[in-house]
């Protein structure tokens, strides 16, 4: 075994060809940039080998550019970098047009009224008065901090509840399409979702009677 000396003495040596190796890839980095300036830099390992004043962001493999190819069979919008089958194989693959939702959804949706403003910015309460079952989860999982996304772990099922409410409950959920008074449910559906406007769950409500 070497005595204690020499091995220091080794590791010197190894910390100090260390250091002459990380000069020297710096110097041949530094070279490199100047001899590629005009031409375009190769990206290979360069999450490796970032350098400061490189504005990679110019580089075709990170700038793609708008969205403004247009296919001339599908009319789809593509990237000038995307092939030119990819989204209808060359007019091989043709899907049906999806047609409109019937009114009065379809002002709802894309109209231009307080009313069509008010709903979009409610349309999951909306939503929810017409769902006939509720989500449920063995284990929903809830961060101490602001989580934008809602996370579960185990199993996730649909609770369908009974047919009819107990007597100490209201309907709500399937319950409500069997009460079979077309007033009664526009008011069960507003109590069970609030800020909603009646107007406008009667008129979705005689759109699926």
């Amino acid at each position: 075994m070497a005595p204690i000396g020499h091995r220091i003495a080794a590791t010197k040596r190894r910390k100090v060809a260390r250091g002459m190796r990380r000069c020297a890839e710096e110097e041949d980095g530094s070279r490199e940039r100047k001899r590629g300036k005009g031409k375009e830099m190769k990206l290979e390992m360069m999450g490796y080998h970032y350098y400061s004043d490189i504005d990679y962001s110019k580089h075709s493999k990170v700038d793609i550019g708008n969205m403004d190819i247009v296919c001339e069979y599908c009319r789809a919008m593509k990237f000038r970098g995307e092939t030119k089958g990819m989204c209808c194989n060359n007019g091989k693959v043709k899907l049906p047009n999806v047609d409109n939702p019937p009114e009065p959804l379809n002002s709802y949706l894309y109209g231009n009224t307080v009313i069509s403003k008010h709903f979009l910015k409610n349309v999951r309460g909306y939503n929810s008065c017409f769902q006939m079952t509720s989500f449920g989860a063995s284990c929903i999982v809830n961060g101490e901090r602001f989580m934008p996304t809602f996370k579960v772990q185990g199993q996730i099922y649909h609770m369908a509840g009974s047919f009819l409410p107990t007597e100490e409950e209201n309907p709500k959920f399937l319950q409500v399409y069997f009460m079979g008074n077309e007033d009664v449910e526009v008011q069960e559906r507003c109590k069970n979702v609030t800020g909603l406007k009646e107007e406008v769950i009667r008129n979705l409500q005689k759109k699926i009677a």
